[in-house]
């Protein structure tokens, strides 16, 4: 981290916006590491003095960053530079536990919520299951070193998979797809997946500090065994900025 912070005086015209200056200052030295990841930034009032700025300039080139992922607010504590994204490769039927261990981190999982609920149409036909069939409903939050990169809500089919009813769904190292080769025998085969962008829903808002409009990157996944129709339907919500996905083809 700087040692002090030094004057920076900006253009009142000419150069941009205040608050763009502000922004492509802090950038500049995130890019050129003068911040490096878990770095504390300074405070509102000090970077308001550094700049000569009011504290609303200051506040939107903040949440610009923040909204990108390169920087993070914890509350009581401050404001943070954000540790770079993860990357994956797109295929296979690895686990995101697994993914994280590979890139040397450690995984952790976190229950928000679990109840039997019926299913929904779009879950229904994901599951291949008549609407209105109790599905088990799962929030999770999936961390690497204890940060947050995705939240998930799971509906797993108890109707053609009832043994899955009885598995402890709060512990800390839980792989979905691990427990069902271990409870059910039957390994992942197949997958239909689509990722898409979207804006942050509240669970997501809650767990990575975000508003409503910050984006976020959507997968929803149906997970196939080796007999019978989906046994899990997923919509995982990835913070921009801190997963990337890759593939190789030919």
């Amino acid at each position: 981290m700087p040692a002090e912070s030094v004057m920076r005086p900006l253009h009142r015209s000419g150069s941009g916006t205040l608050y763009a200056q502000v922004y492509d200052s802090l950038l500049a030295q995130l890019k050129s590491r003068e911040y490096r990841p878990g770095d504390q930034l300074p405070t509102e009032a000090a970077l308001m003095e550094t700049f000569g700025v009011g504290r609303m300039t200051v506040r939107r080139a903040l949440d610009e960053l923040r909204r990108q992922g390169l920087i993070e607010r914890k509350p009581a504590l401050g404001t943070f530079v954000s540790e770079p994204p993860m990357a994956a490769q797109i295929g296979g039927m690895h686990s995101l536990t697994d993914e994280v261990i590979q890139l040397g981190m450690t995984p952790g999982s976190r229950l928000l919520k679990q109840e039997r609920v019926p299913a929904s149409q779009d879950v229904a036909e994901q599951l291949e299951i008549p609407v209105g069939t109790p599905v088990l409903k799962l929030d999770r939050v999936r961390t690497a070193n204890d940060r947050p990169f995705f939240v998930a809500t799971s509906h797993l089919n108890i109707a053609t998979y009832p043994a899955l009813i009885d598995v402890d769904y709060a512990s800390e190292t839980l792989s979905l797809l691990t427990t069902y080769r271990d409870v059910l025998g039957m390994a992942p085969v197949r997958m239909r997946q689509l990722t898409s962008a979207t804006t942050a829903p509240p669970m997501a808002q809650a767990e990575f500090g975000i508003d409503a409009q910050s984006p976020v990157l959507l997968l929803e996944r149906a997970v196939y065994l080796e007999a019978g129709p989906a046994v899990e339907f997923v919509s995982a919500y990835f913070r921009g900025g801190t997963y990337k996905f890759y593939s190789e083809i030919g």
